[in-house]
């Protein structure tokens, strides 16, 4: 298997692992490296995303473009990603972490998720239902760092 095949079946796996906690649905974001976006597809099942995959991992290397994937919350469960985390939190946070990804060297991303999440900002919202509305500040599943070459 080639980097490019490697980098293509672990975002799979990713998603795949996103599903099995209850994610349904992705937002898809392409920015450059500067941070600037570059286009979105809203609310993609895991079946598109999983098609998808395949043909926008090795376009993004050539374009130099981010693919970010934030999930939705979802009826089983909301997601909340905690972000630049060091090797000593990652311990901390590792029991309650259904994934865990070194996003650069000695820098950690881990994601929860977490079942009966009541939102307050929403009037209609009941203990069990989930919102999206601000768990974490822009969740991202893959982020290709401008310097790192690496998922």
């Amino acid at each position: 298997m080639n980097q490019e095949e490697a980098n293509i079946r672990a975002a799979v796996e990713m998603v795949e692992l996103f599903a099995s906690v209850g994610a349904e649905r992705f937002e898809l974001t392409h920015t450059n490296l500067d941070q600037e976006p570059r286009g979105c597809r809203h609310s993609q099942s895991v079946d598109q995303i999983k098609t998808s995959l395949p043909y926008l991992i090795p376009s993004s290397f050539r374009r130099q473009n981010n693919v970010i994937l934030r999930p939705h919350n979802s009826a089983r469960a909301a997601f909340i990603q905690l972000d630049d985390l060091k090797a000593e939190d990652v311990e901390r946070v590792k029991p309650a972490a259904f994934m865990v990804i070194e996003t650069s060297p000695a820098n950690f991303q881990a994601w929860l998720a977490v079942e009966g999440y009541f939102c307050p900002t929403h009037r209609k919202g009941k203990i069990g239902r989930f919102h999206s509305c601000g768990l974490s500040s822009s969740p991202s599943l893959m982020e290709r760092r401008q310097k790192s070459s690496s998922w």
